[in-house]
């Protein structure tokens, strides 16, 4: 079954900004972890422009962005040199899922450096063997739309 080459990167300097203002007027550091967290997926791979919305990943608090890396780095990436390439760089055309670390209770001790290398890990594994993975789903998608009657 085909895989394909996905990209994952982390982008730490919008939690870097959020934890700022939090200790400037809140006197508190919680609700930001180390980075946001981004796989980049070729033009080529079934998910190519979707909306994160239409796709049902279980990840830490859920998809939170799509969209071109292009895009992303005209809109999104303020300062470059706060991403973090874990597998090397790609080019504009690629599509990009993402999810942040942002939600409340998230902080740099639990949303580590090395848990968000661990969880977008996990998304990029996912992403690249999606073939894979949907075609062991097809089995139970039959059973579900037949009101959990087997098919014949």
């Amino acid at each position: 079954m085909k895989k394909y080459k996905c990209y994952a990167f982390l982008y730490s300097a919008v939690n870097d900004e959020v934890r700022s203002q939090l200790e400037k007027y809140t006197n508190c550091d919680h609700s930001a972890g180390y980075a946001n967290c981004y796989v980049a997926i070729p033009n080529e791979h079934p998910l190519y422009g979707m909306c994160y919305g239409a796709i049902n990943i279980k990840i830490h608090g859920g998809l939170t962005f799509s969209g071109s890396f292009g895009s992303m780095k005209r809109e999104i990436i303020r300062e470059p040199e706060k991403v973090e390439y874990l597998d090397g760089e790609f080019s504009n055309d690629c599509w990009v899922f993402g999810f942040d670390t942002l939600h409340f209770g998230d902080n740099p001790q639990n949303r580590s450096r090395e848990w968000c290398i661990m969880e977008v890990t996990r998304l990029k594994e996912i992403l690249e063997n999606w073939l894979e993975i949907t075609a062991r789903r097809k089995p139970l998608l039959k059973l579900w739309e037949n009101g959990g009657i087997p098919p014949k």
